[in-house]
């Protein structure tokens, strides 16, 4: 089963969000960990790959944007790059660690060894969290929380 960890945050709003999934990804990846980094729009996926560049004045941190694959069609960046952004992790490639921006329960939890919630003082987004924490933990999964 999968590590999930919880990141719970005291700051509200994307950007506290957002600078945290930056930093994990940084870490995962400095650590010789392929991720997924799962936004919830196409918007949040232009703005996180805008974000991974500034995010620390000397931050790098190679990703690439993810776009969907089908049997005809595969995008070679999605092979290349450590980090790669996204909406849906079921058409990626396999990654190590999974960082959940979504509202809801990946669909393919289990094939990732990690898996990072981040959850901020937003009351929405907190009672989303809670409800993926219930699931994470019904489901045999080993949960851990981290108060930053």
């Amino acid at each position: 089963m999968s590590r999930v960890d919880f990141y719970i945050l005291e700051a509200e709003g994307d950007e506290a969000r957002g600078h945290t999934a930056c930093r994990l990804a940084e870490r995962a990846w400095k650590a010789g960990n392929r991720v997924f980094l799962r936004a919830d729009s196409a918007r949040a996926v232009t703005w996180l790959d805008e974000l991974l560049w500034t995010f620390r004045q000397d931050s790098f941190v190679p990703h690439a944007c993810a776009q969907p694959t089908t049997r005809d069609n595969s995008s070679e960046s999605d092979t290349l790059e450590p980090v790669l952004i996204g909406l849906e992790e079921a058409t990626q490639p396999p990654a190590d660690v999974l960082i959940n921006l979504g509202e809801d329960v990946p669909l393919r939890v289990a094939d990732y060894a990690r898996v990072a919630e981040i959850i901020t003082a937003d009351e929405g987004i907190r009672q989303q969290g809670r409800e993926r924490f219930r699931f994470y933990r019904d489901r045999g999964c080993e949960v851990h929380t981290h108060n930053l």
